[in-house]
């Protein structure tokens, strides 16, 4: 069974937002030199559960396995089945996360993010560097060789596969209403969704370019349980709207961090509650748009609403 050590980063932890009307932040663009080629993904959108490392070595490269066939109910349509793939990492997978996480760890020092990685000496050496800002390609290299042969073991995804399979006939209840706003400003949809597993980071993450959404699990097959998800429907969910949002909306009017992570949360919870009724809005986000995001026809014209929020904010 792995352990992992969790780096609390401290400053000032934003309000927790009660609950009410709204894939995890999105990770910001770094500003620093890329020390490898880029691992495009936005800021995790939970704070994760511990987690346990094992010392099994594996270089087994995981093949997508997508759930068998559903057959369509009356209340979904055909087209809405099976477009969600489950996929457990690769040694490479994991670390090219873990080092996403430490290219950018002054993000996540500044909003003082949990994050969960390996428990290795190694990884808190790498840590320090990162904050340094002295990490080399060589470090990469050398780590993932160390993770693949000491800590990688493809058996501590087994015990969350199932349940987020399971979790596949909630969130693909979520489709419809993601195809009636593409039809209505574009919120942006894919054929197959790939989701992939985690033991590391900070909860949810995703990529616009290629519909991939990454979510955490530990090896004892606990998702977040926090008051900001539902997991791991609620995860999945979350972090497609984040897909959806990112090109037509959140690009187009330069929207920050904390005001998309506002619409993405006051989206969810005003279509989907009965999907994840555990699905609580985070502290994270930025209620001063809110005003925008209430009465009649807002999310028909979303795009409209956050134009008229940059311009007179």
């Amino acid at each position: 069974m792995k352990q992992t050590i969790t780096i609390l980063i401290a400053l000032t932890l934003l309000a927790a937002c009660a609950p009410g009307p709204t894939l995890a932040p999105a990770l910001p663009t770094s500003t620093a030199t890329p020390i490898l080629p880029t691992v495009t993904q936005t800021q995790p959108t939970f704070t994760p559960l511990p987690t346990a490392t094992a010392t099994v070595p594996s270089t087994s490269t995981p093949t997508p396995t997508p759930r068998p066939t559903q057959t369509a109910t009356p209340t979904l349509a055909p087209e809405f089945i099976d477009r969600f793939v489950l996929v457990k990492p690769s040694p490479k997978d994991e670390v090219d996360i873990i080092w996403m996480y430490l290219r950018d760890i002054d993000y996540f020092d500044r909003y003082r993010y949990t994050i969960v990685f390996p428990n290795d000496p190694a990884m808190a050496a790498l840590v320090q560097k990162a904050r340094e800002k002295k990490l080399t390609n060589q470090d990469y290299s050398d780590f993932l060789k160390l993770f693949t042969e000491k800590i990688y073991n493809p058996n501590d995804y087994d015990k969350g596969y199932q349940k987020t399979v399971d979790s596949f006939k909630i969130v693909e209840q979520a489709l419809p209403t993601f195809q009636k706003y593409g039809d209505k400003w574009g919120f942006k949809m894919f054929p197959k969704y790939t989701v992939r597993m985690t033991l590391y980071g900070t909860g949810g993450s995703y990529d616009s370019r290629n519909g991939r959404i990454t979510f955490f699990v530990d090896a004892q097959g606990n998702f977040k349980t926090n008051s900001s998800s539902a997991p791991p429907a609620g995860t999945i969910i979350h972090e497609a709207v984040h897909i959806g949002i990112e090109d037509c909306i959140v690009q187009k009017y330069s929207v920050s961090q904390n005001i998309k992570e506002r619409i993405v949360d006051k989206f969810v919870y005003d279509h989907f509650l009965s999907l994840v009724p555990a699905y609580r809005l985070q502290s994270v986000g930025d209620p001063s748009i809110d005003k925008y995001l209430s009465g009649e026809g807002v999310w028909d014209n979303l795009p409209a609403r956050v134009k008229e929020y940059t311009l007179y904010k």
